[in-house]
């Protein structure tokens, strides 16, 4: 396709979702198509009147520019949702380089391809990204992603970390000049969360590297102290550290510490910090992806005391957010727990009724095993209530 082509495919395909948006009531689905039209209509070079317009349009549907969006009810309620997910995306699209890791990993297997003299992978050169071009200036860029940041914290609320996952994702996946917009927007908040995620991205990188050796006094004072850190990503990520040490004690130049000792500790952390701290734990412990217990099993612990640690944990209403680059503790939880219906009902005893609906919700169909545990859950009067009571009439 030329380039002429490319952007009056583009043109006409956001004219398609313009007019969906000035006329009368549409359904979530048909708004969708229309902007999926755009999605697959972007080129790597538009101008910059182009690629403010993709900018408004995507706002718009997301609700953060322009008129109230005036959708018509249609059978399926998520319908909204996918839209506005859709929308999202698109932006996101627009303001950090989400094609960086397909070309890194391409090009990672083109050097593995020459080190150990063997072919490339079959079809690997088609998932490449290109980057795109951004032809705007940083105080135009400005005005087009500020109202997208001011949305996010709007949205996340009192303790929400829906902007903190975008930013970590522009400064990860830069796109000049947004990476700057981001930092700037940072530091005018004016609560450290720039700092904190530069400190988190180095303690994932240090994970991901896994090469330093440190004896017990330094995994003390450099990891084990930075549990408590106020900010519960950073104590996420040096969580993600320390997990990574005790599952390879050999990268330890003295005794390791007490498994036990150390999920002790986690345990007695302040409420902000222990559910990120174990859920970044047990993430930097599964190096082989081997699932929650067998790190455990092979430093001797028994899986009856990390089923107490955890039934623990949960026990205290706290938050659990997904910290970008880390895990939340309920991941690994209800992977290993969605056919033990003995600590399903164990979860709901200590309060915990949403992570005992995920685990008795895992596996799909719904197993004979299960179905008590949803069914306990069936007899509230809350939303976890509703829920299980759908699946059980499915």
């Amino acid at each position: 396709m030329t380039d002429d082509a490319a952007a009056a495919s583009l043109a006409s395909a956001l004219d398609r979702v313009e007019v969906l948006l000035d006329g009368p009531p549409v359904l979530p689905d048909a708004l969708r198509d229309a902007l999926c039209d755009v999605v697959r209509a972007r080129h790597p070079y538009p101008d910059a009147d182009a690629f403010a317009r993709i900018v408004r349009v995507a706002g718009r549907v997301a609700g953060i520019d322009g008129p109230p969006l005036r959708l018509a009810e249609g059978p399926d309620r998520h319908a909204a949702a996918r839209l506005g997910w859709t929308a999202s995306e698109l932006l996101e699209e627009c303001f950090h380089d989400r094609g960086s890791h397909a070309r890194d990993f391409i090009e990672w297997d083109i050097r593995r391809s020459l080190a150990l003299i063997r072919p490339q992978r079959d079809g690997i050169r088609d998932h490449h990204v290109p980057r795109m071009h951004v032809p705007v200036d940083l105080q135009h860029a400005r005005s087009l992603m500020t109202p997208w940041l001011d949305h996010l914290a709007a949205a996340s609320g009192e303790g929400g970390i829906a902007h903190i996952r975008f930013a970590w994702n522009a400064l990860t996946r830069p796109q000049p000049p947004f990476d700057r917009v981001v930092r700037d927007w940072l530091d005018a908040l004016g609560k450290g969360e720039g700092e904190a995620i530069d400190r988190a991205m180095a303690l994932h990188a240090m994970h991901g590297e896994g090469a330093q050796r440190l004896s017990p006094d330094e995994l003390e004072r450099d990891v084990l102290s930075q549990l408590a850190d106020p900010h519960p990503m950073v104590a996420a990520h040096a969580a993600r550290v320390l997990g990574g040490y005790m599952a390879m004690p050999e990268r330890i130049l003295g005794t390791p510490p007490a498994w036990m000792d150390v999920i002790a500790r986690i345990a007695a952390l302040p409420d902000a910090n222990r559910r990120p701290v174990a859920g970044g734990f047990l993430n930097g412990t599964d190096l082989g992806m081997e699932g929650l217990y067998v790190p455990f099993r092979e430093a001797g612990v028994a899986d009856a005391a990390v089923e107490d640690w955890a039934i623990g944990i949960a026990a205290v209403d706290s938050p659990d957010p997904a910290y970008p680059g880390s895990q939340s503790f309920w991941f690994p939880l209800h992977e290993a727990w969605s056919q033990r219906p003995d600590l399903g009902h164990r979860l709901i005893d200590v309060g915990d009724r949403r992570l005992a609906y995920m685990c008795a919700t895992e596996d799909h169909p719904l197993t004979d095993a299960m179905r008590p545990v949803l069914e306990r859950l069936a007899e509230g009067t809350d939303e976890i209530a509703r829920e299980a009571a759908s699946q059980l009439e499915r």
